[in-house]
């Protein structure tokens, strides 16, 4: 098997066995597709730096990675069958890789920069059968290394080791014979010094044994396909090889006329015009048919030139006449010879790299084979130039028969009859009208071409403005691809952020459970404590009691009700200045929820149009996928017009390809500057990122003092109970009281200092919270703003993107016009640049804002005391609210994966539009290529049909001789009965 590859298209047979890619260019091998089948590889003069792609090729046995740049020996490790490796011309320094290759017999590692050889270590052992190495031409310069290395190697018969350092040292063949016993050939001598033949590998040479047993009615066989296949081919050699006496005879006459002479050059030019045609035609047949036709067809030609060689070699009468035409017919030869060699490299060059035909019984096959073709095509060539000249000779003749018939012809004017004078002068006009209808053709033919080659000119020119357009079409899908990119990667940054959040939330949730642990401990302790302050109220009041029965005072008498009345009174007068405090509290407190209300409408109301935005952009992209769609059937419609001219103006757009790049330099240019704005951009973005972590940060510790307030609440809670219960003993117990007043004053005392300094504590915490609190929603307020900002810079960059596009719409007609729309782009860029400046110095402005409205809320801190129930309510209020920042939160990702899912099938339209693209263009091609096989059918229609008239002509001529024969014979006939009769009456007389 073989394989074609085609170096234009870049295809591959992927069923073939044999793969040859010589001189491809090829960088990586993972860009081509192996298959697990392949019996050889050959890879020679290509840009391959690594071996990799080579898994999986079990049965592969030939492997020619030779003359590339190779640096190291790797990726073998599965070639398990591989028997000769050719690794020679490239850059190893070591030998490594080789462990795996158990039935390798020839290695090729020259002309490389190997120094060290510790890779054949791995060879050793009778399971190798390394039998050949080829290092010739490497750095190795000690001896002791090779016979280190190369002595386990059991089975190695031929070693190669000239052209480097070692070969000159003295007396190292001798010993390396003597070390490496069973080496039987170094540098291709034995060890007398005689030449050793079998040192040189034969590679493949298993796959031409069967080719030994092909006879001769195969040859016949391939030699009758010619017949059936080229009809008119068959019938030309056939006139040439039973009409070999026409030749000779045509080459005695010779002529006098200078008006002849001037003829028969015109015919020459004619007819080696024609000859130059079915020489082109004849090379296009061959190029188009299988090379198996060819060679039978060339095998036919050759047995039918050996029969004319021999038919034309007989004769001998007429060997020693040579003309002036015969010398001529000599040189046309062996210009023809010449001429056939350049046609072959032409061939060459149009039809690219043919891979090699592994199928012949020859040894070196490619070489050989290009040798018979070169001497088929010649012999070929050949026939048929002697073909045209025996066509040409007989034409000659025949004009020098029309010739002595006109000098006939005008000797007979002068003895008949004005009647045969007239008939002759008439046949003279029907011949020059014969003639000037076929200059007339001639003309109009010519005028044809022209017309032709004025339409591929416009056609042309056509093709590059539609190619201009078509290279804008894709520099704007490539811009959509771009931001199509961007937009995943912001989704996806928003994915990590909100995954983030998550985390965090759930690490507060673990510290909140915790907290609650911890709380739940300190109340059960609690609990335990006032089970015990319980037992000693109990003790006390037994106590009491007993003191009481010993004391006794009366409840109903004066100083006692007056004592407690004031008691009272106090009491009343203490809670109604509560009442009041509290109630101016929660009115600050409702005022302060409104602001919050009003804040969090205001938020959604941003948020609203944000998703405005995303609908009205989502709207322009309609719009411009539309305008794309209807651009993109004005362009079916304009290249549907433009199918017969595309395959000639191939070489004119590689002629352009030079001025694209520079165009691409040029964009790539004003990429830069807009990579430029977008680092500087997401500079800006990861500061408002820290920004925002420290907001988290003041969130949690927000938390944290919420819940050691709560702490702190839940204990003064206890202690107000446990004063009522006191108050409560108070009142029954007012006698027992008065004694111990004392003693419970200066208790309360302590606890009302301890109250105070636990409130004050409080105070300061939430001082500190709220503190935090407004710092954290002003910077939100910040963010928010920055946020607006950066809507406004997309939009910005929209409103310059479209401009882009319309300024890449018209850089087919104005070059110049570019220039000033990239001023333009850097004046926005200035401009943006200002506004970031701008909002910098709002920024500021807030930020002095800020450190007032500090300010002014520590003043008002001193007022916020006694407030713990009321913030309660709020902490529940602002949790709601949490949650509905939450809710909104999964709304806004619903309609951000929906996006994604938006985007994603907008990508699969683009690359579908893309895969319709590709294939109008490949059906444009093959519409081309069928006008130009129209045309060329065409073409030479309208040559056979020239050829038809001139064979009409001739054989008009042709009657015309034998009319003039058979008058000629008449007039004889009647001038010798003139003379029977004049003699008859001069006897009579």
């Amino acid at each position: 098997m073989d394989i074609d590859y085609n170096h234009n298209n870049d295809q591959i047979n992927i069923n073939s066995s044999d793969i040859s890619l010589m001189g491809h260019g090829i960088k990586n091998l993972d860009e081509i597709l192996l298959n697990k089948n392949l019996n050889s590889i050959n890879f020679h003069s290509n840009e391959i730096e690594r071996i990799n792609g080579l898994q999986g090729l079990i049965n592969l046995t030939h492997l020619d990675l030779s003359s590339n740049n190779i640096t190291r020996i790797q990726g073998l490790e599965s070639l398990i069958s591989l028997t000769t490796l050719n690794l020679s011309s490239n850059k190893i320094v070591v030998v490594e890789g080789l462990f795996s290759l158990k039935k390798l017999t020839w290695l090729n590692l020259s002309y490389n920069k190997i120094e060290y050889l510790q890779g054949f270590q791995d060879l050793w052992g009778n399971e190798f059968n390394l039998n050949i190495i080829q290092i010739h031409g490497n750095h190795i310069d000690s001896l002791d290394d090779v016979i280190k290395y190369m002595n386990g190697l059991s089975r190695l018969e031929h070693l190669t080791l000239r052209e480097n350092p070692i070969s000159k040292t003295y007396d190292y063949r001798l010993k390396l014979f003597n070390h490496l016993r069973r080496l039987t050939s170094l540098d291709g001598l034995d060890k007398h010094g005689n030449k050793h033949i079998s040192s040189q590998p034969l590679n493949g040479i298993e796959q031409y044994i069967h080719l030994s047993n092909q006879t001769k009615d195969q040859l016949i066989d391939s030699s009758n396909s010619l017949s059936d296949q080229y009809p008119k081919i068959a019938a030309a050699l056939n006139s040439f090889r039973y009409n070999p006496r026409e030749f000779q005879s045509s080459t005695t006459s010779t002529t006098n006329d200078i008006h002849n002479e001037s003829c028969s050059e015109l015919d020459n030019d004619s007819i080696s015009h024609h000859r130059k045609k079915d020489v082109k035609e004849t090379r296009k047949r061959l190029l188009t048919d299988d090379k198996h036709s060819v060679e039978s067809q060339l095998s036919d030609i050759e047995t039918d030139s050996i029969k004319n060689k021999n038919s034309q070699s007989n004769p001998k009468t007429n060997h020693k006449q040579s003309t002036p035409r015969q010398k001529s017919m000599k040189k046309y030869k062996n210009h023809s010879s010449l001429s056939n060699i350049c046609s072959n490299e032409l061939m060459e060059e149009q039809t690219g790299r043919f891979s090699i035909n592994y199928d012949r019984n020859l040894l070196n096959p490619r070489r050989e084979r290009d040798c018979d073709e070169f001497n088929e095509n010649n012999k070929f060539y050949l026939s048929i130039s002697n073909e045209l000249d025996s066509e040409r000779n007989k034409r000659y003749q025949a004009e020098q028969q029309i010739k002595q018939l006109n000098l006939i012809i005008n000797q007979l004017k002068q003895k008949g009859s004005k009647t045969n004078g007239n008939l002759l002068e008439e046949l003279n006009d029907k011949h020059k009208q014969l003639l000037n209808d076929e200059k007339s053709k001639f003309r109009d033919l010519t005028s044809i071409v022209d017309d032709y080659k004025k339409r591929l000119q416009t056609t042309e020119d056509q093709l590059c403005s539609y190619k201009k357009a078509q290279e804008t079409n894709l520099q704007l899908i490539k811009t959509l691809e771009n931001n199509l990119t961007k937009s995943d990667t912001e989704n996806h940054q928003l994915k990590i952020n909100q995954n983030e959040k998550v985390k965090r939330l759930e690490d507060e949730n673990h510290k909140v459970k915790y907290e609650n642990d911890s709380l739940e401990k300190e109340l059960s302790r609690v609990k335990e404590q006032l089970r015990q302050c319980q037992e000693l109220c109990t003790n006390k009041d037994i106590q009491h009691k007993q003191e009481v029965d010993k004391c006794r005072i009366d409840l109903q008498s004066n100083e006692v009700q007056f004592y407690i009345k004031q008691e009272i009174q106090r009491k009343e007068d203490f809670f109604q200045n509560q009442s009041k405090i509290q109630q101016e509290k929660l009115e600050s407190l409702a005022l302060e929820y409104k602001k919050l209300e009003n804040e969090f409408r205001d938020a959604l109301k941003i948020e609203q149009r944000r998703y405005i935005d995303l609908l009205k952009t989502n709207e322009i992209l309609r719009q411009e996928n539309e305008l794309f769609q209807s651009s993109s059937t004005n362009t079916k419609q304009n290249q549907e017009s433009d199918k017969k001219i595309m395959n000639d103006l191939m070489m004119l757009v590689r002629e352009q390809k030079t001025r694209l790049q520079e165009k691409s330099k040029t964009n790539e240019n004003v990429l830069n500057e807009n990579k430029n704005l977008k680092m500087k951009l997401e500079k800006a973005v990861e500061e408002l990122r820290k920004i925002r972590e420290q907001i988290l940060l003041l969130q949690k510790e927000r938390k944290e003092i919420n819940a050691r307030f709560q702490a702190h609440e839940s204990i003064l809670s206890a202690l107000k109970e446990e004063k009522k219960l006191w108050t409560q003993e108070l009142t029954h117990q007012g006698v027992s009281l008065a004694q111990d007043r004392g003693r419970l004053e200066s208790t309360i005392e302590i606890l009302n200092s301890e109250i105070s300094t636990l409130k004050k504590q409080l105070d300061k915490q939430v001082d500190t919270s709220k503190i935090k609190q407004t710092i954290i929603e002003s910077q939100l307020d910040t963010i928010q703003k920055l946020k607006d900002g950066i809507v406004e810079r997309d939009e910005t960059i929209k409103k310059t993107r479209e401009e882009f596009l319309l300024d890449k719409k018209e850089f087919e007609k104005q070059i110049q016009e570019e220039q000033m729309v990239n001023q333009e782009l850097q004046d926005k860029y200035d401009n943006a640049c200002e506004k970031k400046d701008s909002l910098k110095s709002n920024f500021n402005l807030l930020q002095q804002e800020l450190e007032k409205t500090k300010s002014d809320y520590n003043a008002l801190t001193k007022k916020w005391k006694e407030k713990s129930d009321l913030i309660n309510e709020l902490d529940n209020k602002i949790r709601r609210a949490s949650e509905t920042y939450q809710i909104n939160e999964k709304k806004l990702s619903d309609e951000n994966n929906r996006l994604m899912q938006i985007q994603k099938e907008l990508e699969a339209k683009v690359h579908e539009r893309d895969d319709d693209f590709r294939r109008q263009f490949e059906v444009i091609e093959h519409g081309h290529r069928q006008t130009i096989n129209e045309i060329k059918k065409a073409y030479e229609d309208k040559l056979e049909q020239s050829q038809s008239r001139i064979n009409q002509i001739e054989d008009e001529m042709r009657l015309i001789l034998n009319e003039t024969n058979q008058q000629k014979l008449k007039w004889q006939q009647r001038i010798k009965h003139l003379n029977h009769f004049i003699n008859d009456l001069q006897q009579n007389n």
